[in-house]
């Protein structure tokens, strides 16, 4: 099961980075792959099991190959570089507060086993509330160094907080049209906010909708990889 999920990621991550350069939005396709496909290796880094010499060389030939994929792409620049290093740092951090709460990523997990799930509206809105103080402080900042700074910290907050909130949500308990509605939300909440942050540092509606696909791409493809998993009896659980 965990090799030909292993295949999967990269064949998947060969075929984004070949096939995504022939059409208009390709590069941001293959973005949120590259970027969806590093949080899980960071959940595995903090979440496994396995002996820590295994964990990490896996992680470090993952991350090499990322990284090379991500050099080698015709639009690659450092920045990219930069945000996929902290948007997996920030979801490593918060896996690594769930690993302290005692939970890690098993095997033979059984149906009604998994991570704790409870959300309800005045989550959403405090995260509502947190975005919209975000992109004022953002929109009032604009053209500084600060404003800079300010934008590369939300955008890879905003990707960590995706990955973070969508391996969550699969890999709870409970109802599972309830998980997949509060997903649906979540994901929208932070795909328009990152859209609406490259839109208010760039004043172009091109690279929002660019960051639009990107976030798309990477809920959509996390919530794949982690239900590939889920049905094969994979969870996070209690230790």
């Amino acid at each position: 099961m965990i090799r030909s999920f292993l295949l999967l990621q990269v064949a998947t991550s060969l075929a984004a980075a070949f096939a995504c350069a022939s059409f208009a939005h390709g590069s941001a396709v293959f973005h949120g792959i590259i970027g969806a496909q590093a949080s899980l290796l960071g959940l595995w880094m903090v979440l496994g099991t396995s002996r820590a010499v295994f964990r990490l060389a896996t992680v470090f030939l993952g991350f090499t190959w990322l990284v090379t994929s991500l050099v080698v792409h015709p639009n690659f620049n450092g920045w990219e570089l930069v945000l996929l290093v902290l948007r997996t740092a920030l979801a490593s951090g918060a896996f690594l507060v769930i690993r302290s709460r005692g939970y890690a990523f098993h095997a033979t997990v059984k149906p009604g086993e998994g991570l704790p799930f409870r959300i309800h509206i005045h989550h959403l809105l405090v995260l509502t509330f947190f975005v919209a103080l975000a992109l004022t402080v953002l929109r009032s900042a604009e053209d500084t160094q600060f404003a800079m700074y300010l934008y590369i910290i939300l955008v890879g907050g905003g990707f960590a907080s995706l990955s973070i909130v969508t391996c969550w949500i699969i890999f709870a308990r409970g109802r599972v049209g309830w998980r997949l509605f509060c997903l649906t939300i979540c994901a929208a909440l932070i795909a328009t906010a990152l859209s609406l942050t490259a839109y208010f540092q760039t004043n172009s509606v091109a690279t929002a909708m660019d960051w639009c696909l990107m976030s798309t791409t990477e809920a959509t493809y996390s919530a794949l990889s982690c239900a590939w998993l889920r049905y094969g009896r994979y969870g996070v659980t209690k230790l």
